[in-house]
């Protein structure tokens, strides 16, 4: 429990492991209204002479609001840069050119590790894909190292997305990396992604689907994406100032960098959705609950990527996994660490009680005295 001598930072750093928050400046301390600062202990910053309830919230990120747009890295319109793509302007993201998709058969993989350049190292089941990888461009300065493939061919109901809806990063911000209490964060990659200022590709993301309109992607990129992120990469709270979006057309191949926002939209009518997508090398970590493994024995490089085998919902371990899942539809974390709190609330009742019968028999001591 937390005690009246518990420094802020430190007591800041304990809800977050309590509440599965990877990043402690996520959590704020309010007092009588006032947010309670780094640097004090909850004796200074809650007087003992009267109860005080000290209530936690999980911020959106680790950012103040008044401070999110010093953290969008914004670019020309597309239209602007395809007209200008010989003077070296950096983009968030490129249309590669159009794809032509295979007649569906019910595929369903996600993030299947694969050599890059190598179509041997793709099982025959996915070989008719391969037109497609080979139409990712930049590629080529990834000859030989581990790319990962996402195959999704799924009916999908009118009013629903096929992927995951929300704006947000393939970035997930901090992740928690090995098991148990002595878990750390770190800043997860999801294939990077730059054009050096110029037209090549390099690292990043390319996807596609069969379907007009049913993904939305923004020419910008968000900066430290470590504390501007929200659960996984949850960006909706900086919707607001982004503004509108570009939607992909049918077949059209994109390439994004792993901290351009993006999402996938709700169909307008029923339809079978073909889904496309690779991920290049630089992938902090592979979740291996929620990925395909490669049956040719094709496994992430060790050097790069650590194998995860808790879920990844369970930012400290399988057990949180339920409420994490929760959170995340959600969006927002509002828990408050209600136990804890009200242990506390009752601490400080109680050294207000004993401060005011001290005072009685201080009193009461100093009129004998007289």
């Amino acid at each position: 429990p937390a005690t009246d001598v518990d420094d802020i930072q430190s007591l800041r750093s304990r809800i977050a492991v309590a509440l599965h928050v990877p990043n402690p400046k996520r959590i704020v301390l309010l007092c009588r209204g006032q947010e309670v600062a780094d640097g004090s202990s909850l004796r200074e910053a809650v007087s003992a002479d009267s109860p005080a309830m000290v209530n936690v919230t999980v911020m959106p990120c680790a950012v103040k609001p008044s401070e999110y747009e010093s953290y969008i890295v914004r670019y020309l319109p597309v239209q602007d840069t395809m007209s200008l793509r010989r003077r070296g302007m950096k983009k968030a993201y490129v249309s590669v050119g159009t794809v032509q998709f295979p007649p569906p058969s019910g595929i369903d993989i996600n993030m299947m590790p694969f050599i890059i350049g190598d179509e041997a190292s793709i099982p025959e089941e996915y070989k008719h894909y391969w037109p497609l990888i080979e139409q990712c461009s930049g590629l080529k300065h990834q000859q030989g190292q581990v790319g990962f493939l996402t195959i999704q061919e799924t009916r999908v109901d009118a009013g629903n997305a096929q992927r995951r809806p929300g704006l947000h990063l393939e970035t997930p911000g901090l992740v928690m990396r090995h098991g148990g209490e002595t878990e750390v964060p770190m800043l997860a990659h999801w294939g990077e992604g730059d054009t050096r200022a110029g037209d090549s590709l390099y690292g990043g993301i390319y996807m596609a689907s069969n379907i007009s309109g049913s993904s939305e992607v923004w020419n910008a990129q968000i900066k430290n994406p470590e504390l501007m992120c929200g659960t996984l990469g949850d960006m909706e709270h900086v919707r607001g100032l982004l503004g509108e979006g570009q939607s992909l057309d049918a077949n059209e191949l994109v390439w994004i960098t792993d901290t351009t926002p993006h999402e996938s939209l709700p169909l307008q009518q029923e339809a079978l959705r073909q889904y496309f997508r690779v991920v290049t090398s630089a992938v902090s970590v592979w979740y291996e609950r929620h990925s395909t493994k490669n049956r040719l024995g094709i496994v992430p490089d060790p050097v790069l990527t650590e194998i995860v085998k808790d879920d990844k919902f369970a930012t400290w371990g399988p057990a949180a996994a339920k409420k994490d899942r929760e959170e995340h539809e959600r969006r927002q974390d509002p828990r408050l660490a209600g136990l804890m709190w009200w242990t506390l609330n009752s601490m400080m009742r109680s050294r207000a009680q004993d401060s005011k019968l001290e005072r009685g028999r201080q009193e009461v001591a100093s009129a004998e005295g007289e």
